[in-house]
Parts: C-alpha cells; sequence; structure tokens
C-alpha cells in the first residue's frame, strides 16, 4: 500500500486529437517540457498511450514526485503554456486531472 507520509500523485489528460495530428501533439508535447526542465523532472515517468482503436484518442500520464501544493504551484507557473502549446491538435478534451495514488497494486 501507499503510505499517506510518501503520497504519490499522477497526472492524467485524455483527449482526442484531431485527424492526423498525432506527430504534432506528441511534438508540442514534447516542446513543452523541454520549455520547463526543472518542473519536468519533477515527473518520475510519463507516458504518453494511445487507444488501441482510435489512434486519435490519446492519454498521457505520469507520476510526480512531490506534495500537492508543490504540483499545484508548477501547474499555477506553466499549465496554461503546455495547453496553449498543445490545444490546437486537440478535438476534444475528455479527462484532466490529478490524483492521489492510493494504492499500488502488483501481481
Amino acid at each position: 500500500p501507499v503510505t499517506e507520509e510518501e503520497p504519490m500523485i499522477c497526472t492524467l489528460t485524455a483527449g482526442r486529437l484531431k485527424p492526423g495530428a498525432v506527430g504534432a501533439f506528441r511534438a508540442a508535447f514534447e516542446e513543452s517540457a523541454r520549455d520547463i526542465p526543472d518542473a519536468a523532472k519533477r515527473w518520475t515517468r510519463v507516458y504518453a498511450c494511445r487507444d488501441v482503436t482510435d489512434e486519435n484518442v490519446i492519454l498521457t500520464f505520469g507520476f510526480f514526485d512531490g506534495t500537492l501544493d508543490e504540483l499545484r504551484a508548477i501547474q499555477a507557473r506553466h499549465r496554461d503554456a503546455q495547453l496553449d502549446r498543445i490545444s490546437p491538435h486537440v478535438e476534444d478534451m475528455l479527462l484532466d486531472g490529478s490524483y492521489e495514488v492510493v494504492e499500488e497494486i502488483t501481481p
């Protein structure tokens, strides 16, 4: 189980991209991370996943190494710029949030 003393935060976004925009979205997402290298290092792992039945549905998630207050401070400084960079490629934002990991399930 994940302890309360060391909560882990997962940031997760799902979006339907404009047709043919997968490459441009990926480039914009990576550019936004390069723009904030110190903040980007706070995510221990980041994944971009494509729906197996619809290549235009993309899920991105990562695990943030820090407190919720630290995450909110970073997002307050950088989230609008990131969204400005990727939004031209997004048709519909399906989900965007931050979640506390309550349990790690290991098979």
